[in-house]
């Protein structure tokens, strides 16, 4: 299938029409969530959805969601929900001035416990090049440091889990975690016998913003050199080869084994 971005329910403007949020704790039963959907579906066109388990014997789900009248109603969808024999708790709400925003979420985990914000992409690379045009060139150090803390403290929690001789050998797949964060779509190139290989990032999140004022991704630059150096158990040097901020297409890194 072609990569996709992933929708997530934080917000939704319809400044022309009523919607709703619908949140369910339903059991975790065989058919829980089909029965909720083909009931709400009576009166609901879902926007966006979601679902997840809680750990707890039930599930959570959550959608943004377009009445499919004008006769439907927080009262008529909360009546649908008390109809149901899987539905444990249930809350609705309605768009206040066009605008419906997501009141049951405080946050976002990964993994069950890491907790994550969310930025838009295009703020946070206009970020860096504020730092940049404040600072200088000696920004870009800043931003490679910054990097390599971060890929250090992302990268030891997969070492604990995997232990070091399996994340090496999945590296090229555990890669795909960049994208599946919206940091870019990563390539890793096959691995030589001195140790050196290439990482492609299209879609790279630190160079989204466009423009010549900086050259390279030094902050993703020092994400990378951390990760690999912890996963391979050996210190790497990091050069970008190309990057959008020179006009190329796409982010390219050259790895080679340092000493």
């Amino acid at each position: 299938m072609e990569k996709t971005n992933k929708r997530i329910l934080a917000y939704h403007y319809s400044p022309t029409s009523k919607t709703f949020h619908v949140v369910a704790e339903i059991k975790n039963e065989p058919g829980a969530l089909g029965r909720l959907l083909d009931k709400l579906g009576e009166q609901l066109d879902f926007i966006t959805d979601l679902a997840y388990n809680t750990g707890k014997e039930s599930a959570i789900f959550s959608g943004f969601a377009k009445p499919t009248s004008d006769k439907v109603s927080r009262r008529t969808i909360g009546a649908a929900l008390k109809s149901l024999s899987v539905v444990k708790d249930s809350e609705v709400t309605e768009s206040n001035e066009g605008i419906l925003v997501d009141t049951l979420h405080s946050g976002i985990t990964l993994d069950g416990n890491r907790r994550f914000a969310l930025f838009p992409v295009d703020a946070m690379s206009s970020t860096f090049g504020e730092i940049a045009a404040l600072l200088g060139s000696g920004a870009e150090t800043i931003l490679y440091n910054e990097g390599m803390t971060l890929g250090r403290i992302n990268t030891e929690p997969f070492v604990s889990m995997l232990g070091a001789d399996v994340l090496e050998r999945v590296h090229p797949y555990t890669a795909n975690i960049y994208g599946a964060l919206g940091w870019g779509n990563v390539t890793v190139g096959e691995r030589k016998r001195d140790g050196s290989f290439i990482i492609r990032v299209n879609d790279c999140f630190e160079c989204a913003s466009g423009g010549r004022t900086r050259q390279g991704c030094s902050f993703m630059r020092g994400h990378i050199a951390s990760s690999v150096s912890i996963i391979y158990g050996e210190k790497y040097s990091v050069a970008e080869t190309h990057c959008r901020f020179r006009g190329d297409k796409h982010c390219e890194f050259a790895l080679a084994k340092v000493g």
